[in-house]
Formats: C-alpha cells, structure tokens, sequence
C-alpha cells in the first residue's frame, strides 16, 4: 500500500505540499486498484452458478459435459435444490430425510470447491466469499442438531 517515494516524486521537485498531493493521489490510486480487483476476483455461489450458465458461445453443441466447470457448477445447483429441500421437510419433520440431505450438501460442496480449483476457475481458496463457508457451517450444525432432536425423540 505504500509506494516508494523515489516512484512518486521526482528528484528535481523541492515543492514539499505537491509532492504530498501527488503522494496521496497515487495511495488512492493504489487503494482503488484493491478494491476493484478484490471485487472483481471473489466469487459467490450464486456468482458462480451464474458464471456457469452464461452461453458463450451462440450454437449449442454436445461438449458440455466436457466442459471442467459444468460438474463444479452442477453440485452448486445440486446443494441449491438439497437446500430447498431440507426447508420444505423441515415442516414435515422428517428428520432422517434431513440429515441425509445435510450429509450430501456437504459432500457436493466440498465436491465443488475442489473441481473449481482443479479447473483452474478459483485460483485460490481465498476468492471464495463467506457464504460458502456460512453454507458448510449451517449444514453441519443442521445434521447435529438432527441427530439431537433424533436422540430426544427416542
């Protein structure tokens, strides 16, 4: 975040308050440039499943399912339906259903994140935004608390 100050100001300049207001413009230069790659570079699920679907090309043809990201993509959608469904059987407490339906969330999620980043769509784990992390968190205490609820029916 701190440029040199030999980058900024030339050596012949003695004039000290331009040389603080060229330093500044270009901190905030510096700054928006993080800013904007930072948005630009961080992903989130519905981002992603977005990024997936948009058509590249006019014509369809039959390469999609060899295409790297469609699996990657196909399990977000997979862990979006699952997702629903817990919802919908949560008011049907069927709560073996559920606890299933948490265990394949989670295996599809940790599915997705690893062919994103074998495909070279996710550079680093770090693009990932909170949300999938909030996803996997939720799910795991949505199969403990099942298995809670089970044990007290019991």
């Amino acid at each position: 975040m701190n440029p040199v100050i030999s980058e900024v100001i030339s050596q012949n300049s003695t004039s000290k308050p331009n040389s603080e207001k060229l330093l500044q413009k270009v901190l905030d230069n510096r700054k928006e440039n993080i800013e904007e790659s930072k948005e630009k570079f961080t992903y989130s699920f519905y981002e992603l499943l977005d990024l997936g679907f948009i058509n590249k090309d006019v014509k369809l043809d039959s390469s999609v399912f060899s295409d790297q990201s469609f699996y990657a993509l196909l399990s977000l959608l997979l862990i979006l339906i699952s997702t629903i469904c817990m919802f919908f059987f949560s008011f049907f407490k069927r709560i073996r259903l559920i606890k299933i339906l948490g265990i394949l969330n989670i295996l599809f999620l940790i599915t997705s994140m690893i062919l994103f980043y074998k495909s070279e769509i996710l550079k680093d784990f770090e693009q990932i935004k909170i949300g999938f992390y909030l996803v996997f968190i939720n799910t795991v205490l949505i199969i403990f608390l099942s298995n809670k609820i089970k044990i007290s029916k019991n």
